[in-house]
């Protein structure tokens, strides 16, 4: 019965688990979706001609580092007053459609046995062959 009970309760936390995962980070999304409409959207949804705020496209296209950077301590600072850190951090990785740290992570430099860059060596040469209707081949 002890073993049945155990059994239980371990079958029961995996399930809370498997369906509570999910659950944060639909909510992590839908909170900073909320948090750029909120702050951002004014200026980056439809910036005006002339404009020096990117556009949600662009923004998408800097780091997290970098936008949790520029509304921590740089020129979007003003903007971000009142988020908390989590908040801050929420919209950061919503912006750039991935998490903070992934940049280095996916990085080449940061593979073990990574190639060394050839961009414009020239392949291996492929051995010739003697042959009678070819008197310039060269033996392998």
């Amino acid at each position: 019965m002890n073993k049945l009970l155990r059994g239980s309760i371990r079958a029961g936390v995996f399930a809370i688990l498997v369906c509570a995962v999910p659950a944060l980070t639909s909510a992590q999304v839908i909170t900073g979706i909320a948090l750029y409409e909120q702050h951002c959207s004014t200026c980056h949804s439809a910036p005006a001609a002339g404009s020096r705020a990117p556009d949600r496209q662009a923004l998408g296209q800097l780091t997290p580092e970098a936008i949790l950077d520029a509304i921590t301590a740089g020129p979007m600072a003003v903007n971000a007053e009142g988020m908390s850190p989590v908040e801050k951090r929420a919209l950061a990785e919503h912006l750039a459609l991935r998490p903070l740290g992934s940049t280095t992570s996916g990085s080449v430099s940061a593979m073990p046995n990574h190639c060394a860059p050839k961009p414009f060596a020239d392949p291996p040469a492929a051995p010739r062959r003697l042959s009678a209707t070819n008197p310039e081949s060269v033996p392998p």
